[in-house]
């Protein structure tokens, strides 16, 4: 019998394909470390915009006034993260580290941002360290402070913009103010009172009026003669914005009066007249007083009793001179973070000097922080400066809007916008593009003005200054502070970096094959295929793939004395665009273990 066909009407058939995994290793993911209102403290937290960090960790912070003009000093984790994504971030991790205990704010050193057990390691120990406290100590715990990072393995940028504030004091305590005292209005025995009926006015003695004139009088005249009882008044706290609610009880009919005086009530002005029960009120930080009285007809009640408000924190925080400032702190907090970077190797810091630093001061700071930086370990002596690769040094600060009110302008620190310009630079061109001749955005003027003269002398110095020019507001350099020419452009260190994650990555597929030649294929193939792609994206320089990068798994590395010790060694030798040299990123293989060295041949 033939066999039947079946026959289908013409259509469109809807087929689900499996997404492909993105292959794409990030380098635009960067990490802030800072005081914030609220949130987990040392517990590294992800936002992907402005709007979920003020949810998690709450707006603008006050946490002192400057000694001399009594503005507010605030956190700058909040409008550095802020910056961040105005300039192209697009995810960043928070690390809230603290700045206040029950008693107020805390000291500021260098050990609130510093875990204590990492803090002195030298750049060899650091990663070991950190994994013995997690993993392996008698009590395993989480790391504090900027070394919390290190378990953000996807983040390769970092700063921390609440390293540079100057210090505090804690003022002694204000007594809470006391409003003066209220004098009484109401009628009192023998004093003259003026009584209406109608447009019928006349005047009396309240001593001289007979028994029967005054009982006649009183059935007419009784809500002249007896003032209305006088509201109660009170106030709320006032927000940190200098917000406040004044409210008072109610009287009936009333038409209520309100008083303010910043001395005594002979002083006092009007500032309210009508029948609301309630007012909010701004001021700027003062010590106020406040009363009220109902008005009912031609009656006067008595004033209320004055109320006190004080707008400002109850116990001032001042924020030390700039003249009496000591770099110690910031100076080791950026050696900390500097050893934290290239020990992990794929971090990469962004650093901002005080902004009363001038063009003298911001020269020495970067000459000694490349001096000390260095630490005690494998990274000593001339090799220190792949170390000192890991970050980079920006001035001056930048003047922005305050946050909801463009007539307030704050001057912050230049890293949150810096680092957003990195990871946008990372997304739309690669890693190792300079992050440099962006137009900052947000930024309406510079702090301090830097000499044209001397711009020279802190280029040298390998400080990145941000200028204003025709365009905007532009950082037209990109270096680290490395003294290493291959090594001084971000560009460079960054490729490096992203090389980095790549061959951790790729090199995960070989840790169980056997150390064999036909493993040197396979591990070579893999990553020249790897260097090919980066080559064609512009990230290595030269014409030919012989030219751009180099891999190495032969006799010459893999000798049969490191093959017997169980080792695997790969060279990958690479030519960024910049240099004209080749770098050399070595990959050992050791068991289960991998680890990569750089050095230049």
């Amino acid at each position: 019998m033939a066999g039947r066909t079946t026959e289908r009407l013409p259509g469109i058939r809807f087929e689900t394909e499996t997404k492909q995994k993105d292959e794409t290793l990030r380098m635009d993911i960067a990490v802030f470390v800072g005081f914030a209102a609220k949130g987990d403290l040392h517990k590294p937290t992800p936002v992907e915009d402005i709007h979920r960090f003020e949810e998690i960790f709450g707006g603008d912070l006050t946490l002192a006034r400057e000694a001399e003009t009594g503005r507010k000093v605030c956190a700058y984790l909040a409008p550095c993260v802020r910056l961040f994504f105005n300039n192209g971030g697009r995810r960043c991790w928070i690390i809230r580290v603290p700045h206040a205990d029950g008693d107020g704010l805390v000291p500021f050193n260098a050990a609130l941002f510093l875990d204590p057990e990492l803090s002195d390691c030298g750049t060899d120990m650091v990663m070991a360290q950190a994994d013995f406290l997690r993993y392996c100590s008698p009590s395993p715990r989480t790391l504090s402070g900027i070394h919390a990072a290190l378990a953000v393995e996807e983040a390769s940028i970092i700063s921390v913009p609440d390293a540079i504030h100057l210090g505090w004091d804690r003022l002694p305590d204000v007594p809470q103010p006391k409003a003066p005292e209220a004098n009484t209005t109401s009628v009192q025995a023998g004093q003259q009172v003026e009584t209406c009926i109608g447009n019928d006015k006349r005047k009396e003695k309240g001593d001289k009026t007979n028994q029967a004139e005054r009982t006649d009088l009183l059935q007419f005249f009784d809500c002249d003669r007896i003032p209305p009882p006088r509201p109660e008044l009170s106030s709320t706290k006032p927000d940190d914005a200098g917000n406040f609610i004044l409210r008072w009880t109610d009287v009936p009919d009333a038409v209520y009066v309100l008083e303010e005086t910043v001395t005594e009530w002979s002083a006092a002005t009007e500032s309210y007249k009508g029948k609301e029960q309630s007012l909010l009120y701004n001021r700027p930080p003062n010590d106020y007083f406040y009363r009220v009285r109902a008005i009912v007809g031609c009656a006067e009640s008595d004033w209320s009793d004055g109320v006190a408000v004080r707008v400002g924190p109850p116990v001032e925080w001042r924020q030390n001179e700039a003249a009496a400032y000591q770099n110690d702190a910031l100076r080791t907090i950026h050696q900390a973070l500097v050893r934290m970077c290239a020990a992990r190797g794929d971090l990469f810091a962004v650093l901002t000097m005080p902004g009363h630093y001038r063009e003298n001061e911001a020269r020495v700071y970067a000459d000694d922080l490349q001096k000390t930086a260095p630490a005690i370990g494998k990274f000593s002596g001339p090799t220190a400066q792949l170390e000192m690769s890991c970050a980079a040094l920006y001035h001056p600060w930048l003047i922005t809007h305050a946050e909801g009110d463009a007539r307030v302008l704050r001057s912050v620190p230049p890293d949150g916008a810096v680092a957003g310009i990195m990871a946008k630079r990372a997304v739309e061109r690669g890693a190792w593009i300079a992050p440099a001749n962006e137009n900052l955005q947000g930024c309406v003027a510079l702090t301090p003005a830097i000499s044209e003269e001397l711009r020279l002398t802190l280029q040298e110095a390998r400080i990145n200054l941000i200028r204003q020019e025709p365009r905007g507001f532009l950082v037209l350099d990109a270096d680290t502070l490395s003294s290493d020419r291959d090594l001084r452009p971000i560009g460079v260190r960054r490729l490096l970096m992203l090389l980095r994650r790549a061959a951790l990555r790729l090199g995960g597929r070989y840790v169980f094959e056997p150390n064999d030649a036909a493993l040197r294929r396979s591990v070579r193939r893999g990553f020249e295929a790897l260097l090919a792609d980066l080559h064609k994206r512009g990230a290595l320089k030269g014409t030919t793939p012989a030219e751009a990068y180099q891999v190495v798994t032969d006799e010459s590395v893999n000798t049969a004395t490191s093959t017997d010790q169980g080792r695997f060694i790969a060279e990958l030798r690479v030519a960024p665009s910049l240099p004209l040299t080749f770098l050399t990123v070595r990959m050992i293989q050791t068991g289960e273990h991998i680890s990569l060295v750089e050095g230049a041949q």
